[in-house]
């Protein structure tokens, strides 16, 4: 993607894009699902909130573009973009011009109604100058760095999407619904000095993701902050335990060079899944966080982003950091729930999901047919860290089989609250 952007491409995939080894595609993908999708994702750029019922998200890019990037038919995009449209709420009339020259004063006089405003001012800065002009400008800036990974990751998750099929409109989405969200990493993205990501303090011992969760487990000072009744779980972990919060985010640096951010990238993303599939509790029918589940889908944005060329290792290395910071603080809000790997790998799994020779094909096949997009997205995230990094311990796959498995414990006609723990996996109340 070039200086100006043109009509047709501002909603388009391109025709080539299975040929990028990074992007998770599967053969099959149809000029047919192409069409369709094109026309999709221009109708919900023009029609669709990135909110409804006031502050959930619009995720029909996100289903739209995991369908379709594991081969489905033009007729079950157009199927997708049906179920969507059904609840999702129309764009707002436009209130005032955003420009260069005021966007920075504006980004704090905003609410929801202002998202066309946002999103227009968005689509002309991409259209002006280009994808990667804009991306450089935006994605690292003051104002957006931190509320890129508000409100559950969304903005990352839309505008890794946007990046990864190289959409403009779908980049300019992501960029508008980030300046829509508060900076809600508070003090924890001001006392992690992120400008300062090579200035390791070397009396702290670093030491891996895995060891900084099994310490923090049992570190009272955490205790009774959080409870089940609270409402609002993150903010409470970062108005209330950002000091301890920060202590252990210094544990956790990554070196702005190719090889550490490329040794980190892996051990996030092997992280995020661990903490998603091995915290059910045993003995319990198995149900997976709602938003430990956003950290591995998040995963994916995480791998386009860190991709792109015009970025520094310096910035690749502050991606990590703040992307490992709010999976922690995530975790902490969850109710700091314990790993059971042991209990995981006794987990049993269908045989229709085991038996096949391949059972990814069986897997892929299943996901797309489960009514909540969460989870044939958590399985495109999981093909991804196979192809990227192997999967000798059978995790990864498990992981998949799990995810898709926990859907056939629903009630008939799942709905799209299925299979999920909203108010924190860790908390006792949650499993009664």
């Amino acid at each position: 993607m070039t200086h100006s952007v043109g009509e047709d491409d501002f909603y388009q995939v391109p025709e080539d894009l299975k040929k990028d080894g990074e992007v998770m595609m599967m053969p099959g993908v149809k000029s047919t699902s192409r069409s369709s999708l094109y026309l999709a994702i221009e109708k919900n750029h023009h029609k669709f909130h990135i909110f409804f019922e006031k502050n959930l998200h619009n995720h029909l890019v996100h289903h739209l573009l995991t369908v379709y990037a594991l081969g489905s038919s033009g007729d079950r995009i157009n199927s997708v973009y049906e179920e969507h449209a059904a609840y999702l709420e129309p764009v707002p009339p436009s209130k005032l011009k955003i420009t260069p020259d005021t966007w920075e004063k504006l980004h704090d006089h905003n609410d929801n109604s202002m998202w066309t405003d946002w999103r227009e001012f968005f689509d002309e800065e991409i259209r002006k100058n280009g994808v990667k002009t804009c991306l450089q400008k935006y994605v690292f800036h003051p104002i957006i760095f931190g509320r890129l990974l508000a409100g559950a990751f969304h903005p990352l998750i839309h505008l890794g999407f946007g990046v990864e099929f190289q959409l403009p409109a779908v980049i300019s989405e992501g960029l508008a619904e980030a300046i829509m969200h508060d900076n809600n990493l508070g003090p924890i993205f001001q006392n992690n000095q992120f400008d300062k990501i090579n200035q390791i303090d070397s009396k702290i011992e670093q030491k891996s993701i895995i060891d900084i969760i099994q310490e923090a487990i049992t570190d009272n000072r955490f205790d009774g902050v959080i409870t089940f009744e609270d409402d609002q779980k993150f903010r409470t972990a970062v108005e209330k335990l950002s000091p301890v919060i920060n202590d252990y985010l210094a544990k956790w640096n990554v070196s702005a060079t190719k090889e550490d951010v490329e040794a980190k990238q892996k051990e996030l993303y092997q992280a995020s899944i661990i903490l998603y599939i091995t915290t059910p509790r045993p003995k319990n029918a198995v149900k997976l966080d709602f938003f430990l589940m956003h950290a591995v889908t998040s995963s994916v944005s995480i791998n386009a982003l860190l991709k792109q060329d015009i970025f520094s290792y310096f910035q690749k290395a502050q991606l990590l950091k703040i992307h490992f910071s709010v999976t922690f603080t995530y975790w902490i809000a969850r109710g700091r729930p314990k790993i059971y790997m042991d209990n995981f790998k006794k987990q049993y799994v269908p045989p229709y999901l085991s038996k096949p020779e391949n059972p990814w094909m069986t897997l892929i096949e299943h996901a797309l047919s489960i009514p909540d997009e969460h989870a044939v997205k958590v399985v495109r995230s999981l093909l991804l860290a196979e192809r990227k990094y192997g999967d000798a311990d059978g995790t990864i796959m498990k992981a998949a089989q799990i995810t898709t498995a926990v859907f056939d414990n629903a009630p008939p006609e799942p709905t799209r609250a299925s299979g999920w723990i909203y108010d924190g996996i860790g908390f006792d109340e949650s499993w009664k």
